[in-house]
């Protein structure tokens, strides 16, 4: 609960900041920072509280983190293709390549952690 307190603590003034001064931008770079700072620790103080091995973490996070960075691969070459394209399009483009790319990526390198969630979705016990 204090990390959360101490992000809010942070956050207030860094949006008001950041956005007057970068807009939408401004702001997206205050979530992260103050994300980054609040988070990192409280990840630290759970990992000891609960003594899990940073490898079990590392084996856990990993399909996550490998499915987010092919997501953001492939959205950064979009972006990039869809500049000069109107905000419609490059909105549509970005949607759809992104959900497209989260989903094949899931399946491939998070199969372990999709597959059993999809069956209970389904009804089917395994």
């Amino acid at each position: 609960m204090w990390f959360s307190v101490a992000n809010v603590v942070l956050l207030l003034p860094a949006l008001i900041v950041l956005t007057r001064s970068f807009g939408l931008n401004g702001a997206a770079s205050a979530v992260l920072a103050c994300l980054s700072v609040t988070t990192l620790p409280a990840l630290v103080v759970m990992i000891r509280s609960i003594e899990l091995p940073g490898r079990d973490l590392a084996r856990a996070l990993r399909p996550s983190l490998v499915c987010s960075g092919v997501l953001t691969l492939v959205l950064a070459v979009l972006i990039l293709a869809t500049s000069d394209a109107q905000p419609l399009i490059s909105l549509v483009v970005l949607l759809t390549g992104g959900i497209v790319t989260y989903l094949a990526s899931a399946a491939v390198f998070a199969r372990n952690v999709v597959l059993p969630m999809w069956l209970d979705l389904r009804g089917v016990r395994t």
